[in-house]
């Protein structure tokens, strides 16, 4: 009887499966287009993105300036100034 009223439980079980390995197998796919798309840009697109880290420790900030190109998202130059 548990079994039988189990089934609908198990065949959605397998469903997940099935779903999460075509999902693995396209974030496979993304991941190696992403490197193909850093590998052939042109960069020449780009921004500016600002962080700001405080560390406690040494009671410094960081403001960290990263250049990204706006296509394909590589990082082009990194700044990190200390305050």
């Amino acid at each position: 009887m548990k079994k039988k009223e189990n089934r609908k439980a198990i065949i959605l079980k397998s469903l997940i499966n099935k779903l999460e390995e075509r999902l693995n197998k396209l974030e496979d796919e993304i991941s190696e287009k992403r490197k193909e798309l850093k590998s052939i840009c042109i960069h020449d697109e780009t921004e500016i993105l600002e962080h700001k880290n405080y560390n406690e420790f040494t009671n410094n900030q960081e403001i960290i300036k990263l250049e990204v190109c706006k296509i394909c998202g590589k990082e082009i130059n990194k700044i990190i100034n200390v305050l």
